[in-house]
């Protein structure tokens, strides 16, 4: 049986619908005594918009850093607000191409490798092994959280978490909670300034 999501539309405040994931019976409830105007049924499948990746499209033959069924670890870049596409480790691309693919300009080159990739609403995760520094590196916390783009508007959100993993990934299961979304859990590696 195939997972679902329920949206449940809040009655208009100030001009606003409010949605709100739900299960079934709460959806069942709300409608019943009047809480909400309509239920919408959502397949869960249907639209993921962490894996619509607005990231880099490089390198080629990358995958999308939130795609859990990607086997390995992998790494990946971060400048501009953005990522490039996961790479394995062994396969790290020439200078050169780096400099062709993310454009310089006043910003700072992050190599990050993936740890793990915490499912929305769940306590569930996909973890890769690593090896933890329980340091920052140079300005940056070790463990970074990335939150996808929603919506068309929208950039991905990068925050710094503190160490040792377990606290991470508690900060990362927040964070999935706060903004409804799945949480990407990357380890800093290395940075320089990319201008």
């Amino acid at each position: 049986m195939r997972s679902s999501n329920l949206s449940i539309k809040a009655p208009r405040r100030a001009g606003q619908s409010l949605l709100r994931c739900v299960t079934r019976r709460e959806a069942a409830e709300a409608l019943a005594v009047g809480l909400v105007e309509s239920v919408v049924m959502a397949d869960s499948q249907e639209r993921q918009p962490h894996l619509e990746h607005r990231g880099f499209d490089w390198p080629p033959g990358g995958v999308n850093p939130f795609d859990r069924s990607f086997p390995e670890a992998g790494r990946l870049y971060w400048a501009h607000e953005r990522p490039s596409l996961l790479f394995p480790a062994n396969q790290q691309p020439e200078l050169s191409e780096l400099d062709r693919a993310i454009p310089k300009g006043y910003t700072t080159l992050l190599l990050m490798e993936r740890v793990a990739v915490v499912t929305l609403g769940q306590r569930g995760r996909r973890e890769w092994k690593h090896q933890a520094l329980h340091r920052s590196v140079g300005p940056f916390q070790e463990y970074q959280l990335i939150v996808a783009p929603d919506g068309p508007n929208e950039k991905y959100l990068m925050v710094g978490a503190i160490w040792p993993f377990q606290w991470t990934h508690r900060d990362a299961v927040r964070l999935g909670q706060l903004t409804g979304r799945v949480v990407l859990v990357c380890r800093v590696l290395s940075y320089e300034n990319w201008h």
